[in-house]
């Protein structure tokens, strides 16, 4: 028999100790099974682990009136939007080599934590704006993570001899590229640009954007046809038109007539009507542009 040593250590034995790591590790999901218990017992518990996923990305182009958008016009942006008209959830501007870039920020599973991001599978209104309206828009339905895809806005017309005159419509009007903007075909005082511009036949004397005027006591309308922009040369452009009046010819202001300014050409009559009051002629005139 082996002599009783008093220096020997005695062995304290805790209740979540035992012999072995197998014991060990179920007398820690015991404990730790207490302590979830316990928790549940003061209150719900509530655990949200966001997920966030690669941004997708859209470029492109942004051509207004046949002439691409450049960075110095800070004014042109695109938006991503859950509704056409709804307030956007992404914003991009034109920056190097005149391509903008709008970044769509993603979350991968509902609910969102961010509300500007947005899902695989949902559907976005990819909007071009500038700040007198709308440019063009499109869907983008949203596809993996990390990926990213090419829309253009608008046309950039190919004017190979610069005279404001798309090579294309010169070639179907005038048969070649030897007619200058201002010059005048058919002699009814519009130039090849201003036909371009109004829509008109630039060889058809009888044929030119014009303002129509009556006078019906106690009241006189200025009326006009908008034209909407259709066909070769025209690809991607809106034609909007301004009415402007001026009471001297020579030295005055033109002055635009609210409510009937940067109106958008679909193919319908506008008219605009007056009461008589005025002690002295008043002059109107139209203006047409295309983006």
């Amino acid at each position: 028999m082996k002599p009783f040593s008093s220096m020997r250590t005695p062995r304290v034995v805790n209740r979540c100790s035992g012999v072995g790591n197998l014991w060990r590790r179920r007398c820690l999901r015991v404990c730790g099974l207490g302590l979830l218990a316990a928790a549940l017992g003061l209150g719900a518990l509530v655990v949200r682990a966001e997920l966030p996923a690669p941004d997708n990305v859209l470029y492109g182009t942004i051509a207004i009136g046949g002439q691409l958008v450049t960075p110095d016009q800070p004014g042109v942006v695109v938006e991503a939007r859950r509704t056409a008209g709804g307030a956007p959830v992404a914003t991009g501007t034109v920056g190097a080599g005149n391509f903008y870039v709008l970044r769509i920020p993603l979350e991968a599973f509902a609910p969102l934590v961010h509300p500007d991001a947005s899902l695989v599978g949902d559907t976005l209104f990819i909007v071009a704006r500038d700040p007198v309206g709308v440019i063009g828009q499109t869907t983008y339905r949203v596809p993996e993570p990390g990926q990213s895809s090419r829309i253009d806005f608008g046309t950039v017309a190919t004017d190979s001899d610069k005279d404001g005159l798309p090579d294309a419509w010169e070639q179907a009007w005038l048969g070649g590229l030897s007619f200058g903007g201002q010059t005048d075909e058919d002699e009814d005082g519009a130039s090849n640009l201003h036909e371009y511009l109004a829509g008109t036949n630039p060889v058809d004397g009888d044929d030119f954007f014009r303002l129509e005027a009556t006078f019906d006591p106690p009241t006189a309308s200025v009326s006009f046809f908008a034209l909407q922009a259709a066909g070769i040369g025209y690809e991607g452009r809106v034609r909007r038109y301004s009415l402007e009046s001026t009471a001297d010819l020579v030295l005055g202001t033109w002055t635009p007539v609210p409510g009937f300014t940067n109106i958008s050409a679909v193919n319908q009559p506008v008219v605009y009507t007056t009461s008589n009051t005025e002690t002295q002629p008043v002059f109107y005139r139209g203006k047409i542009t295309l983006e």
